[in-house]
């Protein structure tokens, strides 16, 4: 017994591995007879080859399965490519397909000659790789019908490849395969060492295929190689790749020749090609295509397929004809035309995904008879309204209708749809008021209904959707007041409501959430101060409250979340006042903007990422010179501009700092000297201390910066600008010292690249302007000054 391990790549029609397979191929040994038959002298080497079949077999016929071939099958030629005997004295086990492979008829001694000038032709080919023997080279008495098909299948080029593979190659031009659905053996392609050249393909011609049907198939491929591989462990799920329906074949060419494909999508999609092998496009065990996904790739190809002029709007409906459907997905398929309506007709889909395809006109009504389908997205720009027949879509459980152009109500007769979870519907123009029967769907765990036109109150029926994990109506024209009884939704983890015309107090009952993790309430009308009682949330990381009309101060309760939490608070465009707590170490991050907090900036807050307290009325930085021991130093965006800070800028502002990126101090009343000790931080990039009554003179000493923003305008700052200055901030792009006390002359070097804005009006230079090594361009010379992050 001879063991031989064949590693057996697998190619889908994308052509890249996805799976690999450990197969024991397990042959006989056969005295040297040879293994392939034919015509004139092939009747012999039959009748060797059935005496020396493989154990298996011999199962099955114990077991009253069909195990042999009978004698018009071996005068008809069949060749079963086992690669022959000799000294290598080894037979492939063979197992049966009824009418596995045919050689066309009219096959004779032109044949092998034929075969044999091909091969030749082509050395470089499938057929000649190397000058190897094989088994199949001794197999004496196959050869001796030198008129036999089997003898032109070894003449077209077995010799030049290990038999270990056991496979052959034949002129596709001279012969044609038939594969019946006994799936008594599989095919499979091998990873061959040296590897088959680009130009083989293999080509199989479904069974029933008409005479001038297979003879334009096999021509369509030239001269090209047929390469098959027979492999005898039974590996279910292999052969179905390399054969489809031939129905299907044809509306997949016909969807294909509708589009431009500029980015190379439908390269694999050629005519005389199994479907099945093509790129997107997957099948079932019984060869029907059960799966079409064209979506973006990563890297991406380029170009997405785009509509030809001059296809008919009704070039998609072949899509229709794909009745073995399951899963179909068009991303970024460009039509320019309606969405095609024979999709609704797929009985069999499950899954429907249409994105940005650019459709022009409404969802079609037809899509209402998807019987089977659980998930439908649908976004690609569609108008008109919601169609009424979505409604008997019984099975779905994800609706997503997001990013059209639908106008109209939410038809209330989505509550037939029971088994929805998912439904979402933003970027619309859907208006009206939301319908009372949301509160029927009982599995609904995501609503989301963002930027449309919905108005009126906020049904209390939404707070008996037990199971909601997120509810997003941010962006509509919904009024009234927040209701408490939202504080039942205990699944919930994401509320947002933002950007509506909400009024009132924000609920204390909130705090009761026990998975909340995001709350967003921005730019409504809320009034009242924040509850203490959202500190108390267990699970939240960010609260938005900004551009309400919220007053009072800020909890000092939110101080004791817990760390690892890094809660994120926004409560800009408020009326809060009083003190920042100084126990706020915990926080991810604190933008408090546009309010009325006074007094001091608490120190503690350099332990938090990003710190944004600007237009407020702070007046001290701090009378500490230290940073307070034990703090985690996190601080890398710290805006204090436009209060009411004075005095000089405190030395905790000191490389410390290390992970501190932009400092704006800029419109305050700070004076004293500017410690250009702040310019050496080793990660700051923009440093703004504009509008103030800073009175120093520019650095002429070595220091390494990577400042690339500097705004100093409108200061007290004396002296002249030097060489040593400019040298020291080698990353310098934006620099403003308009309005100081500079005078001298201006250093050759200020405006060379990488500076693109340069200012220094308004102080006393003299001398030449050096000339300009750097265009400026009138947007940037016209950007507004410190509005950098």
């Amino acid at each position: 017994m001879l063991a031989s391990r064949l590693r057996e790549k697998v190619v889908t029609a994308r052509g890249n591995v996805v799976e690999e397979k450990e197969a024991m191929a397990r042959f006989r040994v056969n005295g040297g007879r040879g293994n392939s038959y034919g015509n004139g002298g092939g009747k012999r080497a039959a009748a060797q080859s059935r005496r020396g079949v493989g154990r298996r077999r011999d199962e099955r016929e114990s077991e009253g399965q069909p195990g042999s071939r009978s004698d018009s099958d071996s005068e008809e030629g069949s060749v079963w490519g086992c690669g022959g005997g000799g000294s290598c004295r080894a037979k492939c086990t063979r197992r049966r397909w009824r009418g596995t492979k045919r050689v066309t008829s009219g096959a004779s001694s032109e044949l092998v000659e034929q075969a044999r000038l091909e091969h030749e032709r082509n050395s470089a080919g499938c057929g000649s790789v190397n000058e190897s023997r094989t088994c199949g080279d001794e197999g004496r008495e196959g050869r001796e019908g030198g008129k036999g098909k089997g003898n032109a299948v070894r003449a077209a080029g077995l010799s030049g490849w290990d038999t270990g593979s056991h496979f052959f190659v034949v002129p596709t031009q001279s012969l044609t395969m038939r594969i019946s659905g006994n799936a008594l053996g599989y095919l499979a392609f091998l990873q061959l060492s040296p590897p088959l050249p680009s130009q083989c393909s293999c080509i199989i011609i479904p069974e029933g295929t008409r005479k001038h049907e297979a003879d334009e198939m096999t021509s369509s491929a030239g001269r090209h190689a047929l390469v098959l591989v027979l492999v005898s462990l039974l590996v279910p799920g292999i052969c179905e790749a390399f054969w489809c329906d031939a129905g299907d074949s044809e509306a997949l060419l016909e969807f294909k020749a509708g589009f431009l494909d500029p980015g190379g999508y439908f390269t694999t999609w050629t005519y005389g090609t199994s479907c099945c092998t093509w790129e997107g496009v997957t099948c079932s065990d019984a060869a029907r295509v059960s799966s079409l996904i064209i979506e973006p790739t990563y890297p991406p190809k380029g170009v997405y397929p785009v509509r030809k002029d001059g296809s008919p709007d009704g070039f998609g409906e072949a899509l229709g004809r794909l009745d073995a459907l399951e899963r179909l997905v068009l991303c970024n398929v460009i039509f320019d035309a309606p969405a095609p309506s024979s999709i609704g007709s797929l009985a069999r889909l499950t899954f429907l995904k249409l994105e940005a395809n650019r459709f022009t006109g409404p969802i079609p009504a037809t899509y209402g008879g998807l019987s089977a389908i659980t998930s439908l997205r649908l976004n690609s720009e569609l108008t008109g309204s919601i169609p009424r027949e979505l409604c008997r879509l019984v099975n779905l459980e994800s609706l997503d209708l997001s990013n059209n152009r639908l106008v109209g109500n939410i038809p209330a007769c989505l509550v037939h749809c029971r088994n929805l979870t998912e439904l979402v519907m933003t970027g619309n123009g859907l208006s009206g008021p939301i319908p009372t029967i949301m509160g029927s769907f009982g599995k609904l765990k995501i609503l989301n209904l963002r930027d449309n036109r919905l108005s009126g109150r906020m049904p209390d029926e939404l707070c008996h959707l037990w199971n909601l994990n997120s509810l997003n109506l941010a962006d509509n024209e919904l009024a009234g007041s927040l209701s408490p009884k939202l504080s039942m939704l205990k699944n919930l983890f994401s509320l947002d409501l933002a950007q509506n015309r909400l009024t009132g107090m924000i609920p204390k009952e909130f705090g009761s959430l026990p998975n909340l993790m995001f709350l967003s309430l921005y730019n409504n009308r809320l009034s009242g101060p924040i509850p203490v009682e959202l500190a108390q949330l267990p699970q939240i990381t960010s609260i938005h409250l900004s551009q309400n009309k919220l007053s009072g101060s800020l909890p000092t309760e939110f101080g004791a979340v817990p760390a690892f939490l890094r809660l994120h608070i926004d409560v800009s465009g408020n009326r809060l006042s009083g003190h920042i707590p100084d126990n706020l170490s915990n926080l991810g991050s604190l933008r408090a903007s546009d309010n009325y907090f006074r007094g001091r900036f608490p120190l503690c807050l350099t332990a938090v990422e990003t710190v944004v307290l600007t237009n407020n009325q702070l007046t001290s930085l701090s009378h500490y010179d230290a940073l307070p021991a034990g703090l985690d130093l996190a601080l890398t965006t710290l805006r204090l501009d436009n209060n009411r800070l004075h005095g000089r800028i405190p030395s905790w502002l000191n490389p410390a700092l290390t992970k501190l990126q932009a400092l704006d101090l800029s419109g305050n009343k700070l004076t004293g000297e500017l410690p250009f000790a702040l310019l050496t931080l080793p990660s700051l990039s923009k440093l703004n201390c504009s509008n103030n009554k800073l009175a120093s003179h520019l650095p002429n000493r070595k220091l390494v910066s990577n400042v690339d923003t500097l705004d100093l305008h409108n200061n007290e700052i004396s002296g002249a600008i030097t060489q040593a200055f400019l040298s020291a901030l080698p990353r310098l792009t934006y620099l403003d010292l308009s309005f100081n006390k500079l005078k001298g002359k201006i250093p050759v070097g200020a405006n060379k690249p990488p500076m693109q804005f340069l200012g220094l009006d308004g102080n006393s230079f003299t001398g030449a302007l050096p000339r300009a090594e750097v265009t400026l361009s009138e947007p940037i010379r016209k950007k507004k000054r410190h509005q950098y992050y």
